[in-house]
């Protein structure tokens, strides 16, 4: 919605309220002026992450020194939920869905999975962000690396090995087609 609306140049705050000694709390967002057109005053507007279990307390005041007047100061709280393909606040991941075992859980946290370090091979269980940060391949979401061969990644070609069995394929392919065409060319 718009914030409301207001026939003065409004000043809005949202503050924790976790303070018994300071009414007010810490301020964690404000906005002086929005929405507002050449002509008509100036209505504050304020976006916020709430956090469910916390308390907040909104200040609606004038901008300036003896700004007031009347007005309506509209308050819309929209659900964030897990498994709508968006990362919210205090999700890790949101794949669309609330299955477990795809790399991201029911909670929206990310799921562990086999990481593989090459050159080696070595395997250690991270979820996507850490294995990325270090430096290797996240397998399959749920392939843990108790589950892979030896229990680590030195039977998991690296992309330069894959290369090179492409690379063989793709020879051997050619070498039949040219065999192939040589050999017909000889009978015919």
């Amino acid at each position: 919605d718009n914030g409301g609306s207001a026939d003065f140049d409004t000043r809005l705050a949202i503050h924790d309220g976790t303070s018994c000694t300071n009414l007010l709390g810490t301020v964690i967002a404000c906005d002086d002026d929005g929405c507002g057109t050449a002509g008509s005053t100036l209505n504050s507007v304020l976006v916020l992450d709430a956090t469910m279990g916390n308390t907040y307390k909104i200040r609606l005041g004038g901008f300036g020194d003896g700004d007031t007047g009347s007005g309506t100061l509209n308050v819309s709280c929209i659900a964030v939920a897990c498994g709508n393909g968006i990362i919210d606040a205090g999700e890790e991941c949101d794949d669309g869905n609330t299955a477990n075992g795809d790399g991201c859980d029911e909670f929206c946290a990310e799921e562990p999975a086999a990481c593989c370090i090459f050159p080696g091979g070595a395997c250690t269980d991270e979820t996507a962000t850490s294995c990325s940060g270090l430096g290797g391949t996240l397998q399959a979401p749920g392939v843990l690396c108790a589950s892979l061969p030896g229990g680590d990644c030195s039977s998991i070609p690296t992309m330069s090995e894959w290369g090179v069995i492409v690379l063989s394929i793709l020879l051997v392919s050619a070498g039949t087609v040219v065999f192939r065409r040589r050999r017909m060319a000889v009978q015919g």
